[in-house]
C-alpha cells in the first residue's frame, strides 16, 4: 500500500485545465495549473500550489489564453492580449514588458524563447530581459519551435506553411497535408504537426533535416494542438482547450501509436504529470477541481497508487516504460483491471480476457477467483495476495459471467488432460467448475449440456457437490450420470425405481427429461443404465428386474442381449423367469439365439448349449400349455433342424420325470428313432390312429407300419382302424410281415378289408412288374433296329466335301458318322 495519500479541492472552478506543471523551488515542491475560462471574455487562471503546506500560493488572472512555460523553477507566463511577461520566481512575480503582438512563448535547448514582431528573441539566464537570435523578416508567425541546439527554428506561418529557418537560410517543408495549424516540439528529436483538419503528423529532425510521416495517426477525435509533457505523454487538446486523450510519446517509425491511450476525456481533465518522488493526478469533475498526490518511494506503490484509483491503463503504461518490464507488477495490473470490469463494470467478455492474460496456465489462481463454483474443500488459496474472489449474487449476471467464463475454463481443462502428469485434484477443480457453470446457464436442460458433460468418460467432478447441486435442481437424468461414472450403481437403480413407480414421492419434483419417467420410459430408462455398466453385478440384476418386467417386459428383455459382458444364459433364464413365466425367458433365448449364430456360428458349443436350454423351455412350457400349437411348432422346427445338436436322451428324461406333453415325448422319441414307444403313445396313450399314420408317413420308413400293427396287435386297441391304415400305406415288400403278425384268432371279417388290399397291392404290383418287362424289350428292340440303320448307310467322301465343324476338306484323314454328318475325327472326339 502507499505510505501517504494526500488530496486539494479547488471548488467553484468553471475554467477548462489546459495543462498541470509539477516542479521544485528550493526545497518545496510546486504544482502549477493553467486553467482557461469557455466563456465569451475568455479569462485565464494560474494556480500555483505549494504541496507540502496544501496551500494555494498564488492566483492570478489574464485576460485572454495564457501560454505558460517551465524552466527549471521558474514560470513565464505570457497573455495573448496583454504586452507583459510574467516571471514567478522565489515567491515574486517580475513583470517584463513586451511589445503587442501575435505572442509565441517557448521552451526549448534550455531557453525560454519570445516571438515579438519580425524576430525571435531569446531569454537571458537571469530572466531579466531578451536578446534578438533570429530575424524572421515575417510578422505572421503562428509558433515555432526550437530544433537541436538552437541553431534552427521550426516555424509555421498563419497562412499554414512550415519552414526550417537557420540563421541565413529558409527551407519549407513539402507535405501532402499542409496547410498547418499547429506544430509542438518532442524532446529529444520529434515533432507533432497538426494540419487544418486535425490530423496529427509525426516528424523528426535529424541531421539538420526533417522527415514528416506519409500518413496521420488515426486518431479517433481531431485535434486542435499537442503539448509534449516532460514526462514522456502527448496530449491532444481541442480548439476550446479541452484535453482530448493523451497518450505515451512514440518514435515516427511505430505502426501503433493509436493504441497506446492512457487517457481519454471529454471534460477537461489534465494529464498525468510526474516529478520524483511523486505523482500527481489533476481531475476535472464539474466545478470542483481535485489534485491527488502519492508519494512514490518505491516503484510498486506507483502501480499500487494508480490500480486504487482505477487508472489501470496509466499503472500498464508506466509498468512497461520499466527496464527491464517488471512482470509480477504487470500481472498485478493486469488482474485488478480484469477485477474491476468483472465486478465493478459488468464487462464479462473483456474482463475474462484480462483475467485470462493475467493467470496465463495457473488454473488454480483462476478458479480461485470464481471460488463460487467450488465447494469449499476444493478451494485452493493461490500463494499470491493480490488475487481475490468475485462476489456476484445477482442469477442474471451469474449467468452472464458463466457464459464468459466457460471458453477459458475449456481451454484450461484441454490444456490439463493433455499435459504428461496432470493433477487429479486440479482436474477435479476445473471440470467441478465447468458443471457448475453449466447449471448456472438458465437453458442447460434444453440443450442437455450438463448431461452430455457428465456423460464425458473423462470427467472428474467432485462427486458429493455435485450430487447435491443436482439433486437440489432436480435433474436426476443428469444426476443417474454422475452415478454411473462414479459407480454408485445401486443408488442409481433405487432412484429410477422411485422415479418409474411413484415419481410424485421424490423430492424436489423432477425437472427436464427426469419427469418423463414414469411407466414404461423408467423401465427403458434403467435398462438403458444396465446396459451401460461394463461388468455389472448379477444381484442388482435380478433385485431390479422384477419390477421393470412388470412395466415392460419387451425392454427387460431386450436389455438381456446388451449387457456387456453378457451373464450366462442359464443365470439370465433363472431371472427372467423368477416369477414363473417361461415366455420371455424363451424370447430372450430365442433372440440371443439369432446373434450367436451371426457371431459365433451355428457349430459353437455355446450355441449348442442354448440351444438344448431353449429346448428344455419348450417342454417346460408345453407341459404348463399341452394344448399350444405355436409352442408345439417352434419344438418340431428345433427338432427337425438341431436334433444333432441336442441331448435327446437328456430331454427324454427330462420329460420322463415331469408332467410331459405327449406331442412332445413322441417328437423326442421320433428323433430318438424309437419309433415303437412314440406310436405306443399315439395308440394306446392317446388312442389316436389319425396321428399314428401321420407319424408314420413323416418319418418315412415302410418298417414303421410293421411296428404300427405290432402295437395295436400288443395292446389289442383299434386293431381295425391300423389294419385300415395298413390297407391304405402297404407296399408289396410290407404284406408277408404284415400278414405274418396277424394272428390266428383274428376274424376274417376283421382283416377282410386289409387282405383285400393286400391281394390287389401284390396284383397291382405283378402287373406293373409285367408292363415294365414289356416295357424294356420294347426299347431293346428299338435301340438294335438303329443301330442296324446306321451300320447300313454309305456316305460318299470326295475331295469337296467339308467338316462342319473346322470347315476344312475332310481328306484322307480318319472321319466319323453321326447324325448323317461326317467330321474329322479329331473335330468330333473335341465335340465329345
Amino acid at each position: 500500500m502507499l505510505k501517504t495519500e494526500r488530496q486539494i479541492s479547488l471548488k467553484d472552478i468553471d475554467n477548462t485545465i489546459v495543462s498541470a506543471h509539477a516542479f521544485r523551488e528550493s526545497s518545496s515542491s510546486l504544482l502549477l495549473l493553467n486553467t482557461f475560462g469557455k466563456t465569451s471574455h475568455g479569462t485565464s487562471e494560474i494556480y500555483l500550489i505549494d504541496l507540502d503546506s496544501l496551500r494555494i500560493v498564488l492566483r492570478r488572472s489574464f485576460a485572454g489564453r495564457v501560454d505558460v512555460q517551465v524552466l527549471g523553477d521558474a514560470i513565464c507566463c505570457a497573455s495573448s492580449t496583454e504586452e507583459i511577461l510574467c516571471v514567478f520566481r522565489n515567491n515574486g512575480v517580475k513583470e517584463i514588458k513586451i511589445k503587442k503582438s501575435p505572442l509565441v512563448l517557448v521552451v526549448g535547448c534550455g531557453a525560454v524563447f519570445l516571438k515579438q514582431a519580425k524576430s525571435v528573441a531569446k531569454m537571458n539566464k537571469d530572466l531579466t530581459g531578451f536578446e534578438t537570435v533570429w530575424n524572421l523578416e515575417r510578422d505572421d508567425v503562428k509558433d515555432f519551435v526550437v530544433l537541436g541546439d538552437s541553431k534552427k527554428l521550426l516555424v509555421l506561418y498563419s497562412n499554414g506553411t512550415c519552414c526550417l529557418v537557420g540563421q541565413k537560410s529558409v527551407q519549407k517543408i513539402n507535405s501532402m497535408a499542409s496547410p498547418w495549424h499547429s506544430v509542438s516540439s518532442v524532446p529529444p528529436h520529434g515533432i507533432m504537426l497538426v494540419d487544418a483538419a486535425g490530423s496529427v503528423y509525426y516528424c523528426e529532425y535529424r541531421k539538420g533535416k526533417i522527415r514528416v510521416s506519409a500518413k496521420p495517426c488515426p486518431l479517433p477525435f481531431l485535434v486542435d494542438k499537442v503539448v509534449a509533457l516532460q514526462s514522456g505523454f502527448d496530449c491532444f487538446f481541442s480548439s476550446d482547450g479541452t484535453m482530448l486523450g493523451m497518450m505515451p510519446h512514440v518514435s515516427l517509425s511505430d505502426n501503433k501509436t493509436c493504441d497506446n491511450f492512457i487517457f481519454e476525456s471529454n471534460q477537461g481533465d489534465c494529464c498525468i504529470t510526474e516529478s520524483p518522488p511523486r505523482l500527481y493526478i489533476v481531475r476535472k469533475e464539474t466545478k470542483e477541481i481535485t489534485i491527488k498526490i502519492l508519494d512514490l518511494d518505491r516503484f510498486a506503490d506507483v502501480v499500487d497508487g494508480l490500480i486504487q484509483s482505477k487508472l489501470f491503463d496509466t499503472a500498464l503504461h508506466l509498468v512497461r516504460r520499466q527496464k527491464p518490464i517488471m512482470h509480477s507488477l504487470e500481472t498485478k495490473v493486469v488482474f485488478n483491471l480484469a477485477y474491476s470490469q468483472i465486478c465493478d463494470d459488468k464487462d464479462y467478455e473483456n474482463g475474462m480476457l484480462n483475467l485470462s492474460i493475467a493467470c496465463g496456465d495457473d488454473t488454480v489462481k483462476m478458479l480461485h477467483v470464481f471460488e463460487f463454483l467450488l465447494p469449499a474443500s476444493l478451494r485452493w488459496k493461490p500463494t499470491s495476495d493480490n488475487v481475490r474472489a468475485v462476489a456476484i449474487d445477482c442469477i442474471s449476471e451469474r449467468e452472464q459471467l458463466s457464459n464468459a467464463l466457460l471458453p477459458y475454463l475449456w481451454s484450461h481443462r484441454s490444456r490439463i488432460l493433455s499435459s504428461p502428469d496432470p493433477s487429479a485434484a486440479v482436474k477435479t477443480m476445473i471440470d467441478t467448475a465447468i458443471l457448475n457453470c453449466l447449471l448456472i446457464m438458465s437453458d442447460n436442460t434444453a440443450t442437455g449440456s450438463v448431461l452430455q458433460f457428465l456423460q464425458r468418460r473423462d470427467n472428474n467432478v467432485d462427486y458429493e457437490s455435485s450430487r447435491v447441486a443436482l439433486q437440489k435442481r432436480g435433474l436426476y437424468s443428469e444426476l443417474l450420470q454422475l452415478y454411473n461414472i462414479q459407480g454408485h450403481h445401486s443408488t442409481a437403480m433405487e432412484l429410477i425405481k422411485k422415479l418409474s413407480l411413484d415419481p410424485e414421492k421424490v423430492i424436489p419434483r423432477p425437472a427436464g427429461t427426469s419427469a418423463e419417467l414414469k411407466g414404461q420410459p423408467g423401465a427403458w430408462a434403467a435398462v438403458k443404465y444396465l446396459s451401460s455398466i461394463v461388468n455389472p453385478e448379477i444381484s442388482l440384476v435380478k433385485y431390479h428386474c422384477r419390477w421393470m418386467m412388470s412395466l415392460d417386459p419387451d425392454a427387460t428383455v431386450t436389455m438381456f442381449q446388451h449387457l456387456y459382458p453378457s451373464i450366462p444364459t442359464k443365470v439370465a433364464v433363472s431371472i427372467l423367469s423368477q416369477d414363473g413365466s417361461l415366455l420371455y425367458s424363451a424370447q430372450y433365448l430365442e433372440e440371443i439365439l439369432q446373434i450367436k449364430e451371426m457371431d459365433l456360428g451355428e457349430n459353437s458349443t455355446s450355441v449348442w448349449d442354448d440351444r438344448h436350454i431353449l429346448a428344455e423351455l419348450y417342454l417346460q412350457m408345453l407341459a404348463n400349455n399341452k394344448t399350444s400349437a405355436n409352442l408345439l411348432d417352434k419344438l418340431t422346427h428345433l427338432l427337425d433342424s438341431y436334433a444333432h445338436t441336442l441331448d435327446l436322451n437328456k430331454l427324454r428324461r427330462l420329460l420322463s420325470e415331469g408332467q410331459y406333453s405327449h406331442d412332445a415325448m413322441v417328437l423326442v422319441l421320433e428323433k430318438l428313432k424309437q419309433h415303437k414307444k412314440a406310436l405306443e403313445i399315439l395308440i394306446v396313450d392317446l388312442e389316436d390312429p389319425a396321428k399314428a399314420e401321420r407319424y408314420c408317413r413323416r418319418v418315412g420308413d415302410k418298417n414303421v407300419f410293421v411296428d404300427l400293427l405290432k402295437v395295436a396287435l400288443k395292446s389289442q386297441q383299434a386293431n381295425s382302424n391300423v389294419l385300415q391304415i395298413l390297407s391304405r400305406n402297404i407296399s408289396p415288400d410290407l404284406v408277408i410281415q404284415t400278414l405274418a403278425c396277424v394272428p390266428d384268432r383274428m376274424g376274417i371279417h376283421e382283416c377282410n378289408e386289409y387282405i383285400t388290399a393286400s391281394i390287389w397291392t401284390l396284383k397291382e404290383h405283378q402287373k406293373k412288374l409285367y408292363m415294365m418287362k414289356h416295357l424294356a424289350k420294347g426299347k431293346l428292340q428299338t435301340i438294335c433296329n438303329t443301330r442296324m440303320q446306321e451300320q447300313c448307310r454309305k456316305h460318299i467322301v470326295s475331295g469337296e466335301r467339308m467338316c462342319p465343324m473346322c470347315q476344312k476338306q475332310l481328306g484322307a484323314s480318319a472321319h466319323v458318322c453321326s447324325n448323317n454328318q461326317l467330321y474329322h475325327y479329331s473335330c468330333f472326339t473335341r465335340i465329345k
